[in-house]
């Protein structure tokens, strides 16, 4: 059995995890090699297919 804080730091390791594909994702640029072009995918472009997965802004809780 596993405690509350071990739940908890999964629950931070899981954010950061998910931050850094994101900041990724975000700093990317086209690329292209052996004729084939890949684009970078923009922020409004990214945001918009979140949206359409039902993703919603991470709300930090304010530290009472």
């Amino acid at each position: 059995m596993t405690g509350h804080g071990d739940a908890e730091n999964r629950h931070e390791s899981t954010q950061a995890v998910e931050e850094a594909i994101v900041n990724a994702l975000l700093a990317a640029t086209d690329m292209s090699a052996h004729g084939a072009r890949v684009e970078a995918i923009g922020s409004e472009r990214l945001l918009s297919a979140f949206r359409e997965v039902g993703w919603k802004p991470y709300k930090k809780e304010s530290a009472a």
